[in-house]
């Protein structure tokens, strides 16, 4: 892994450093083909992790299936045919996207072990927290069992000795049980500190004390005070599930503000990659004559290209929903690769007309204020993070700033809508219906999921 982080980093180098008097197109060609040996490597190392760690190898596999996704390869060879022709502005922009996604794609490469660790944790976090769950029923009915054994009746005084018996051997499993649980809290695999106020090992050892004192007492045949342990007890509990449910807590939001970063990262890729295809189809749509060889090259190159986008905007949705997102990022993510999807089918087919490119430039709308929507909220999230008191609001209900993200880009849509349906007839008024139910659904979504 470290040889390949290496590989990037050079490949970050060479670029920087392509101004030298030397031909840039044979350098360019280079550094692509270094890139190409870089994505293989990265897939024996997955193939290799993936018998002894699984996770590990899943996790690497998104990171390359990501950077095939933005066409990081194929855009070496633009990149490179772009120097053999001298189109050096063209050459420019294509290798500061790439040292851009590189720099990327390096970042990822260096945290996805901390994204692996946060995962572990959770899934600790999870499972503790449901056998502290399932101890604070254990103990709740035990409790029950004693009070219901306080100041028995005097012909019943030798039954209810058998059952304080069998209240203490009961009690005392628990706490044999809960010990192991408090065993499971200290081993944080982020390594708390013991006594730290996000451990939940210390009130799980008070608990455990608590209830062996309840055993004691109870084979004492002292039941009030046993239940007076044994509330103590349950107090105990409380807190270090109050403490995991805390860990849980953090864990998510850092998570999702990790899947913010990469879906802000996603949309500014997919944006720099969609503008030029609008800008090279108004070219193609302002030619006229015949469609020859070279004009189906352009076309085909130019479906291809567009094609591309909509992969990306697949991949992205994918990421929406493992966010959460589901409202009316989903709904704006998916008409955005529906009207792509529809421009590269127009494409293929040699067409450059006016529809095309309205399907073009309301798709790049909509990237651009999910893009801003997005990067909007990473900003406000690391601003609760660090205590900023200016959205202390939001950081009290997260969910309330997703869907008042929600609701702006909703608000967006129905606004590109309505200055659309100022100037349009016949089949463009059809499918601005259809649009517009669509917009309608995904208000009723929203308002379905208002707390």
């Amino acid at each position: 892994m470290k040889r390949a982080v290496c590989v990037v980093a050079f490949a970050l180098g060479a670029g920087a450093g392509s101004a030298r008097a030397v031909d840039l197109a044979a350098e360019q060609q280079s550094i692509g083909a270094a890139y190409t040996r870089l994505e293989s490597a990265l897939t024996r190392v997955c193939d290799e992790l993936a018998t002894r760690d699984p996770q590990r190898a899943d996790q690497l596999r998104s990171v390359v299936r990501g950077a095939r996704s933005a066409s990081i390869a194929g855009r070496f060879g633009q990149v490179t045919g772009d120097l053999e022709r001298a189109r050096l502005a063209a050459a420019k922009r294509g290798q500061e996207t790439l040292t851009r996604d590189l720099h990327t794609l390096l970042e990822r490469l260096s945290e996805e072990p901390r994204a692996a660790l946060l995962s572990r944790r959770a899934e600790w976090a999870d499972k503790l927290l449901a056998e502290v769950r399932a101890i604070e029923r254990a103990q709740r009915e035990l409790r029950s069992a004693t009070e219901a054994a306080d100041a028995p009746a005097e012909s019943a005084a030798d039954e209810a000795r058998a059952d304080a018996s069998a209240t203490a051997e009961s009690q005392q499993r628990l706490a044999d049980r809960t010990a192991r649980a408090a065993n499971a809290a200290a081993d944080d695999p982020m390594g708390s500190a013991p006594g730290e106020k996000s451990s939940a090992a210390e009130p799980l050892r008070d608990a455990v004390d608590r209830m062996r004192s309840a055993a004691e007492k109870a084979e004492g045949n002292s039941p009030e005070s046993a239940e007076r342990s044994q509330t103590d007890a349950l107090e105990a509990l409380a807190e270090a599930r109050r403490r995991l449910d805390e860990v849980l807590r953090q864990v998510r939001e850092e998570e999702q503000q990790r899947r913010l970063v990469s879906l802000a990262e996603r949309f500014r890729q997919m944006l720099e990659q969609q503008r030029p295809l609008n800008d090279s189809t108004v070219l193609l749509a302002d030619e006229s004559g015949a469609i020859d060889r070279v004009r189906r090259a352009r076309f085909s190159d130019l479906a291809t290209r567009q094609s591309g986008v909509v992969e990306s905007l697949d991949a992205a949705l994918r990421l929406v929903e493992a966010a959460d997102r589901s409202v009316a990022f989903a709904f704006a993510l998916d008409e955005a690769r529906r009207l792509l999807h529809a421009a590269a089918r127009g494409l293929a087919d040699f067409e450059a007309d006016h529809a095309i490119l309205v399907k073009q430039q309301d798709a790049t709308r909509m990237l651009a204020d999910l893009s801003d929507a997005v990067e909007q909220e990473v900003v406000e999230r690391r601003a609760d993070s660090s205590g900023d008191g200016s959205t202390a609001s939001q950081q009290a209900d997260p969910e309330l700033s997703t869907r008042i993200a929600d609701l702006k880009v909703l608000r967006r849509l129905q606004q590109q809508l309505l200055e659309r349906s100022e100037s349009v007839t016949g089949d463009e008024a059809r499918r601005l219906r259809r649009r517009q139910a669509r917009v309608a659904d995904a208000t009723r979504d929203l308002v379905e999921r208002a707390p």
